[in-house]
């Protein structure tokens, strides 16, 4: 990351934690003056030309006593990046406002023919367009409207998981997406014979067992049940 960007998220959290310059206190500001600011120090920052300390200072929103200008250009740029940080912040605060504020829509009904792609408005166009027999099953849904905030619910999930994943090493994630992916017969096509001839030998003597069990316990009941049955004779 550029050292200048970082220098400008320390001075962002300088006003924050510094200065007390909360979101609520920059949400009052709509009429821009985050961004004149910003232009005010960014000017502040060109130290070779005429007369840009006035145009600089024309530029301050605020109380004079808040204008403080750096002597190192470089500290003014990263004010100024650091109010535009801020004004990008407040705007997305001000557009997630105003989509929570929508009226909830009416769930518009959609279909499908497989359950996944709900591609269809209309239950006719399902029908012909697939060329549908009568018996043949269609499914049916509902359209939602989604705010930014409701796509990023388990992000902080989904990162811990990718990061455990890569933590793992290569090795494990490869592993990971063969085994999902590929069939027990690929698998065992790909090991030494003398290995799959092993496993298939451990494998018979397993259903062996399986199979010796049952029979012993049919055994056992048909023994339990015999003297029962003479005496019912």
């Amino acid at each position: 990351m550029s050292k200048a960007i970082i220098k400008a998220l320390e001075e962002r959290q300088r006003q924050i934690n510094g200065e007390g310059f909360t979101a609520e206190d920059d949400d009052q500001y709509k009429q821009g003056e985050l961004v004149q600011a910003a232009v005010a120090y960014a000017l502040a920052a060109n130290t070779t030309g005429t007369g840009v300390e006035s145009q600089a200072v024309s530029h301050w929103p605020w109380r004079a006593d808040w204008w403080k200008p750096s002597s190192d250009p470089r500290r003014n740029i990263e004010k100024a990046m650091a109010l535009l940080a801020a004004e990008h912040e407040r705007l997305g605060r001000d557009i997630e406002k105003q989509l929570t504020s929508l009226p909830p829509t009416v769930p518009e009904i959609v279909w499908s023919k497989d359950d996944e792609l709900f591609n269809y408005d209309d239950l006719q166009d399902v029908i012909e367009n697939n060329d549908l027999e009568t018996g043949a099953t269609v499914y049916q849904g509902t359209t939602q409207r989604l705010i930014p905030t409701q796509f990023t619910n388990n992000i902080v999930e989904l990162v811990v998981e990718t990061m455990n994943v890569r933590a793992e090493g290569p090795f494990m994630a490869k592993k990971r997406v063969t085994t999902m992916t590929r069939t027990l017969k690929e698998l065992l096509a790909e090991e030494k014979p003398e290995i799959v001839a092993t496993a298939r030998k451990e494998a018979d003597n397993i259903l062996m067992d399986i199979r010796l069990a049952d029979q012993r316990r049919i055994a056992e009941t048909n023994k339990t049940d015999l003297p029962s049955a003479m005496g019912d004779s």
